[in-house]
């Protein structure tokens, strides 16, 4: 007779202190392993599809791409956008540029598994703006927890309201952790 056992993925919020942030964060945070094909492709999307709707209501926002080893392909791709885009690779205290954090952005499209970057978000409190695929093997409260977005202008809509309400940003956070 075959058992089955489900082991979850965690982080200790005893050990992992919330993150204080500013109140008028200015900053869109993905943070991810920028070689990994899913990853490199979620940025890129939204790079190339979300990110110019979010400057276009905020063009003080600041898109801050943290994850080591970068493909030249998605450097050549994101500087096309200028001073609105900042990759710093591999980071080994990502706190400061989190603490400037208004939404912490996972993008993907593709990929399986559960999506450690957000229980990471959710340990820090920062609010999280999702795909349906990013926030997967996760059980999430849409709209509580955090928010969902499959579409270009839907995602951008969440992330342009994280901009604009501190308070709302302070409550998914929150909820997250």
């Amino acid at each position: 007779e075959a058992t089955s056992l489900v082991l979850p993925i965690c982080v200790d919020t005893g050990a992992i202190a919330p993150v204080e942030a500013v109140p008028d964060a200015r900053r869109v945070t993905f943070l991810g392993t920028l070689f990994w094909p899913p990853n490199a492709e979620g940025v890129l999307w939204f790079a190339d599809r979300v990110w110019p709707l979010v400057l276009a209501r905020h063009p003080q926002a600041r898109l801050t791409l943290i994850g080591k080893q970068p493909p030249a392909a998605v450097l050549d791709r994101v500087r096309r956008l200028g001073s609105s885009v900042e990759i710093t690779g591999y980071v080994a205290d990502p706190r400061p540029l989190l603490a400037q954090t208004a939404a912490f952005v996972v993008p993907l499209l593709s990929g399986g598994g559960m999506r450690v970057k957000v229980l990471d978000a959710w340990a820090w409190g920062l609010p999280v703006v999702a795909t349906p695929i990013g926030a997967e093997g996760i059980e999430v409260h849409p709209g509580q927890d955090l928010l969902l977005a499959a579409e270009p202008a839907a995602f951008a809509d969440h992330v342009s309201r994280l901009l604009d309400d501190p308070a709302r940003r302070r409550e998914l956070g929150a909820a997250g952790r």
